[in-house]
């Protein structure tokens, strides 16, 4: 059976990160055919049949590489509007964020975290500067929660797409008892009733440190990851390992919040 087409929101902001998210896009659809839209949220005052007329050869450059896009125009508040469309039927929310990272980022924010935070879809997030990689390979990311486990759907249904083993990344702390692998092997029964074959990867230390050092050393098109999106000096202070993830992660990621 051929994959369901991902039905694939792309937020309309400067050009060059228009261009990184169709750069993905057309090596994602390779194995997993996609419909992207087009969204465009402009101030209230402004006219919006002019900005959809500008907005056209954005749609254009879409269209001239395959895609069955659209094109949708609205005003108001870029992050309200775009969570707002995101519950009308989307799978995911593709753009590139910028990566910023000590207290310049923490001040400035920027309207890809916060989409990063607040989604009900997950979000393939990305800096601009990243290459598409080998989209056949899979990984996951779990920290032994339930709540981690929440992308494993997403992460399953990329795996079959793709045909090969979905790696599930555990990294255990140098110190307690080691429980990991009896972690990853309950995990890897559980897909594999859903006939998603997996392989399990167990490291340990620093979470970021190791993952990120995993992406580096093998083929991974995609990273998929939860996060519990935390807001305010609390997120600044302590981070998250999906924020440092996302900010040096080689490949794309595909995220989703944790629902409280």
């Amino acid at each position: 059976m051929a994959p369901a087409r991902l039905r694939v929101l792309v937020p309309v902001r400067e050009d060059p990160d228009l261009g990184s998210v169709l750069r993905i896009l057309v090596s994602l659809a390779a194995l997993r055919p996609l419909d992207p839209t087009l969204l465009r949220i402009v101030p209230p005052s402004a006219d919006v049949a002019a900005a959809r007329e500008a907005s056209n050869p954005y749609l254009d450059r879409f269209r001239k590489r395959g895609f069955r896009a659209r094109l949708m125009v609205g005003s108001g508040d870029p992050l309200r509007e775009i969570l707002i469309c995101a519950r009308t039927g989307f799978d995911w929310i593709a753009l590139a964020t910028r990566g910023r990272r000590g207290l310049r980022r923490a001040l400035l924010g920027s309207l890809a975290e916060e989409i990063l935070r607040r989604s009900p879809v997950p979000v393939l997030a990305f800096r601009p500067d990243v290459r598409p990689g080998d989209w056949r390979h899979t990984a996951v990311a779990l920290d032994g929660t339930r709540g981690a486990e929440s992308i494993l759907p997403e992460a399953g249904r990329m795996a079959k797409a793709c045909g090969t083993p979905l790696q599930l990344i555990h990294v255990q702390a140098l110190t307690g008892v080691y429980k990991g692998g009896a972690y990853l092997e309950r995990v890897r029964q559980k897909m594999e009733k859903t006939d998603v074959v997996c392989m399990p990867v167990l490291h340990r230390g620093s979470p970021a440190r190791q993952i990120l050092r995993h992406l580096r050393g093998q083929p991974v098109g995609l990273l998929c990851m939860a996060t519990h999106g935390r807001t305010g000096v609390g997120r600044i202070l302590l981070g998250s390992v999906a924020e440092r993830v996302l900010r040096r992660a080689p490949c794309a990621v595909l995220i989703r919040r944790i629902a409280r």
